[in-house]
């Protein structure tokens, strides 16, 4: 039981929305399928960002605009592309389908990690697995690229985007999809038996920026670039429901001498040129990306006020001290309604 008052407002919301959160996945765990499709089919077409700005615009603007309504026109709206912004679903998954991949090497230093993981590659190579190795690269005034390379034969890089409207992350993140693509379309051509330039055997990612597996690893939440997790999502449980192509996925330090991982590296880099033979198009922009533009192109300068309580000027809030005087006088009134009864 919790006392709401107008001082614990924040806290009492709090709690009731965690109580609505498990509310509803006990309702969803009764049914034999969570209706993913259902709860897709509501979300907006468009994203709520786009719909609150244009709002903005539209309506008759107020007598006495606020800054963010004075730095707000339609040429900045334009400027920022938010009519390709990435729409963010929820529910991607079954509550109970569980799905994760141990990564290997995150707590090598990365002194001994050369090391490792030379010795680690050439073991995969007398056992005959598969090594994929991927790299993404942002370089300013150039671009955004990613590359794959499978077994040290195949590879494909491709330009992303301009290096404003995406990050080296998302590089990062599209090099892993596309060499999941390679590879889940050399094990179909494996099983027809029209080329053989894969083994049957387990897969082994090779990737020199922690945050990307970590993210892959798990079921894709609903964040930012989760149209790309999505992807790489569905390729991962494709290739690992085959029983002889599991999959493993590994940490390795850049620029410390691999040979695979410099290759992969220098693909990237030259694919960021603009007149490189492939491109991706009409890729969503991602969320993140629009705030950093955002953070960039607005600057707030921070004014830190004295808070005045009691007539005393406090320019450190000590916050301790409010706590302590909130629960004397919520304990107060408590004592006062009680005794009013």
């Amino acid at each position: 039981m919790i006392w709401a008052s107008e001082r614990n407002r924040k806290q009492v919301k709090n709690i009731i929305d965690k109580i609505e959160n498990q509310a509803n996945r006990m309702i969803l765990g009764n049914f034999r399928s969570t209706p993913c499709a259902f709860l897709n089919r509501q979300t907006p077409d468009q994203h709520p960002i786009k719909r609150i700005l244009n709002s903005e615009m539209l309506n008759q603007p107020s007598t006495h605009p606020s800054p963010i309504h004075n730095m707000l026109d339609q040429q900045s709206l334009t400027q920022l592309n938010i009519n390709n912004i990435e729409i963010i679903h929820q529910h991607q998954i079954q509550p109970w389908e569980s799905f994760s991949l141990e990564i290997n090497n995150m707590k090598v230093n990365k002194e001994k990690a050369k090391e490792v993981v030379n010795n680690q590659i050439t073991q995969m190579k007398t056992d005959s697995e598969n090594l994929l190795f991927t790299d993404g690269s942002n370089i300013p005034e150039q671009g955004t690229a990613a590359a794959a390379l499978l077994n040290n034969s195949t590879s494909f890089a491709c330009r992303i985007n301009s290096a404003k409207n995406s990050s080296s992350f998302e590089a990062e993140v599209t090099a892993i999809n596309i060499g999941l693509k390679i590879f889940k379309n050399n094990l179909n051509n494996l099983h027809s038996g029209t080329q053989h330039f894969i083994f049957n055997n387990q897969l082994n990612i090779f990737c020199d920026n922690q945050a990307t597996l970590t993210a892959i690893s798990k079921p894709p939440k609903s964040t930012s670039l989760q149209f790309r997790f999505n992807k790489i999502f569905t390729l991962l449980k494709s290739i690992s429901s085959n029983p002889t192509t599991p999959i493993q996925l590994f940490w390795c330090p850049a620029h410390v001498g691999i040979s695979e991982n410099e290759r992969v590296d220098t693909l990237a880099k030259e694919a960021t040129i603009d007149n490189q033979q492939f491109q991706l198009e009409d890729q969503p922009q991602s969320l993140s990306t629009l705030q950093q533009q955002i953070q960039k192109k607005y600057k707030f300068n921070k004014i830190k006020k004295p808070l005045i309580r009691n007539n005393i000027k406090l320019t450190t809030l000590p916050f301790k001290i409010f706590n302590k005087l909130n629960q004397i006088e919520r304990g107060g009134g408590a004592a006062i309604y009680q005794l009013r009864q």
